[in-house]
């Protein structure tokens, strides 16, 4: 074989004296015949013609960027949009806004969002509690303590149609009352 380590290239081409007929190593094999080498490309074959702008064919000139035409976009995804065009209210109304134009989803949206804010906290907190320094402590406790106003405030600040309407879509399940029933309990 050779005196070559063997690099990870497990070829099916290899000849019967274990010479590898394409010798992907970087270092030129002592035992292979110089007369089957690739020659080192000196660029002295025939040139391409060049075009009269001075580039090859095909490339693009130097410094133009993507100078291509592009292609039209046909589905229009990412059209310019009209800052004055009003949005269809027709399909808002009917599905998220209730009463007086009062948009049920964007309050859920934003109480779902102080809620998620004060889990993190609490989560926090409580984790920290017997790890945390004095001072991150208080940090900790503050932070806890804020989000739960801020829950309360959101709900104190709504008004009494919102407040009707993010009751019935927060609460609106029927207590479930079938073990009670079933056994007699009050």
């Amino acid at each position: 074989m050779s005196d070559q380590p063997n690099s990870g290239n497990n070829n099916s081409n290899r000849s019967p004296g274990g010479q590898s007929q394409n010798n992907n190593n970087r270092r030129p094999n002592p035992n292979q015949n110089p007369n089957n080498r690739r020659p080192p490309q000196n660029n002295q074959g025939p040139k391409p013609q060049q075009q009269a702008s001075g580039s090859a064919p095909g490339s693009r000139p130097e410094g133009s960027g993507n100078s291509q035409r592009r292609r039209p976009n046909r589905n229009n995804h990412n059209r310019p949009r009209n800052p004055n065009a009003q949005p269809n209210q027709n399909n808002n109304q009917n599905q998220n806004n209730g009463p007086q134009g009062i948009n049920i989803e964007r309050i859920y949206e934003k109480y779902l969002n102080l809620l998620d804010q004060h889990l993190i906290a609490r989560r926090k907190y409580h984790d920290l509690f017997y790890r945390a320094d004095p001072g991150q402590k208080y940090k900790l406790e503050r932070n806890f303590y804020n989000t739960m106003n801020d829950i309360r405030d959101f709900e104190s600040k709504l008004a009494p149609e919102a407040r009707e309407l993010f009751e019935k879509r927060n609460n609106g399940l029927n207590p479930d009352n079938i073990y009670t029933t079933n056994h007699e309990i009050p």
